[in-house]
């Protein structure tokens, strides 16, 4: 790491040269490198100090200079600060990186040979593990290493070269294997650089109906905006149908003219469908005859399911189908046409004996489901350990088993941070049209209904939890109480002023309608309903002493911010820790 500094092997001869001690040859040389081990400590101290705290304070110097150039463009001095500051970001982000290495050498150097019986049983271990020395095939036991070899009894060999990974340990039958393609070292380097850059941009070239594997959307999106919409069909005494379409083998059959044809619709350019092209259109495969390949033959369709880009492929071709849907619903087209239609074009087949279509209704008679899964109606037996013990965190001694109840109130507190966060997906836009907003858009009014299977309802119940652990970063201010939100210091004004407060002559004010932008920097100016008296301008005085400092940014959004994590961003585990270790339960 000291190599990569400039100058460094100039300062390290001049040291050594600069060190002078008498006696045998041994004894300077060992007095010497003692004296040059404390001088490498006290210049590695002031020069790289703590990397990991000059590489985080680098790249927020980067994100400085790029929020500026968002907002404005930069002067020249400007630019080669921004530079300068990537330049620094590079240099610690490399110095980590070898710190690290350094220290995992350091580690097998020290270890690793006073455990060589131990790595020899282990590599043991995994060898007895990786053997396949016997195996099932319709239900008899091949064991003999020659039947093995030649696949006996095997009634159909792999149609490409593949490789088998167990599904569970101590697997037995071929069905217990997983395929999967194994993807070259080079091949790979640039499909990922062509994934990279196509998931930046397919999420605005599909609709927002789609959710999977695009950046930005869950998947469990799509399982909301269901839930909700058969919801309203039951408040309304109306009827409905769930459609649910499984397609056969989809990376296998997809026709690669279709692929590109789409593609160049959306707007891809003929560079880019060449690489595509020349990706998924390359592709060899062979038949194993006896584990030996014999010969080898070019793809006319299908994806591979190592590729890093397949799965954004995946989206593109299946956003044909549903701009197909989208038309024969306004259409009145039969969904069967549809679906002949689109397996001729695409190659992509629907499975119909796995392929669904529900009705809306409600299910009846649960008690007698739960029994026939095995859910049981017994009383609950006595257990050996509390469950309260069970549930304590591993560095108490107990098990770390988490709460299923208390951790259901931190996923359903996730969709609420989210519904704050995301404004423009689609399932937030089915829920503020469904239940309308309130407080400038942090949140939906409150479900009072009494009935329905709506997951949105218990989802705002626990809106309160969030409500009670964030600030708010003040932008514009346009979406924060000047009085009830908690946008200067640990707690809302009302509560660290609540004698103010009392006679405050608006008191759901937002900051911008308090904030006097006459000057030059703006002042606050909240507004009383009578004078102050003597005895309370102290209080007053100390108000604004609070929130003097505090700037608001008429270009910028109000944003809020997680009071427990370091970089403001909500976490299930965060939220989680919190509720245990306060006892909100």
């Amino acid at each position: 790491m000291w190599l990569k500094e400039e100058g460094f092997k100039d300062l390290l001869k001049g040291w050594w040269q600069g060190l002078s001690f008498s006696g045998s040859f041994s004894f300077i040389f060992a007095e010497k490198l003692k004296a040059l081990k404390a001088i490498l400590k006290f210049w590695n101290k002031d020069v790289f100090g703590k990397i990991e705290v000059n590489k985080r304070l680098a790249l927020d110097k980067v994100a400085f200079w790029d929020d500026q150039k968002k907002l404005r463009s930069l002067s020249l001095e400007e630019l080669e600060a921004r530079k300068k500051a990537k330049g620094d970001y590079k240099k610690w982000a490399l110095m980590e990186e070898i710190s690290w290495r350094q220290k995992s050498r350091e580690v097998w150097l020290r270890d690793g040979d006073r455990n060589t019986d131990f790595f020899h049983r282990m590599a043991n271990s995994h060898r007895r593990r990786n053997c396949l020395s016997k195996i099932k095939i319709n239900g008899i036991w091949l064991t003999e290493e020659i039947d093995v070899e030649e696949a006996a009894r095997l009634e159909e060999i792999f149609t490409e070269k593949e490789v088998l990974i167990p599904k569970n340990p101590g697997v037995e039958d071929l069905r217990d294997f997983r395929p999967i393609s194994l993807v070259g070292g080079l091949y790979k380097l640039l499909a990922k650089v062509l994934a990279n850059r196509l998931k930046k941009v397919v999420g605005k070239v599909v609709s927002s109906a789609q959710n999977a594997f695009v950046e930005g959307r869950q998947i469990l999106d799509a399982a909301l905006i269901v839930n909700e919409a058969i919801d309203s069909l039951l408040n309304q005494n109306e009827s409905g149908v769930l459609c649910k379409l499984d397609i056969e083998k989809a990376y296998d059959h997809l026709n690669y003219n279709f692929l590109l044809f789409v593609m160049q619709r959306m707007g891809f350019g003929e560079k880019w469908t060449g690489w595509i092209s020349w990706c998924i259109s390359t592709t060899t495969f062979s038949v194993l005859i006896n584990g030996t390949p014999s010969g080898f033959f070019n793809s006319s369709r299908g994806l591979s399911e190592g590729d890093p880009f397949s799965p954004y492929l995946f989206v593109i071709r299946m956003e044909a189908l549903s701009r197909l849907i989208f038309r024969a619903v306004r259409g009145m087209t039969y969904l069967s046409w549809l679906l002949m239609w689109f397996e001729v074009i695409s190659g992509l087949r629907i499975n119909l004996d796995k392929s669904e279509i529900l009705s809306v209704g409600r299910v009846e008679n649960l008690e007698v489901l739960a029994l026939e899964v095995g859910w049981g109606a017994l009383e609950r037996k006595p257990h050996l350990v509390k469950w309260d013990t069970v549930c304590l965190d591993k560095r108490k001694g107990s098990l770390g088993v988490r709460r299923l109840s208390t951790l259901n109130r931190a996923l359903l507190c996730k969709w609420n941070w989210r519904f704050v966060n995301e404004r423009e997906t689609l399932w937030r836009n089915v829920i503020s049209r469904k239940f309308a907003e309130e407080e400038r858009g942090w949140y939906t009014r409150e479900v009072r209904d009494g009935f329905g299977v709506g997951l949105w309802k218990e989802i705002r119940k626990e809106g309160s939890l969030l409500q009670n652990k964030v600030v708010f970063s003040v932008g514009d201010g346009r979406k924060v109480k000047f009085w009830k939100d908690n946008w200067c210091g640990n707690f809302a004004l009302c509560n660290s002023f609540p004698s103010l407060y009392a006679f405050a002559s608006y008191k759901e004010a937002w900051l911008v309608e308090l904030r006097d932008s006459s000057g030059e920097e703006g002042v606050w100016s909240p507004r009383s309903s009578r004078p102050f008296n003597d005895w309370e301008v102290e209080e007053v005085e100390r108000l604004f002493s609070t929130i003097r400092e505090r700037r608001h940014n008429p270009l910028l959004e109000d944003r809020v911010l997680w009071k427990e994590t370091k970089d403001g961003i909500f976490s299930v585990n965060s939220l989680y820790s919190a509720l245990v270790s306060r006892s909100i339960v």
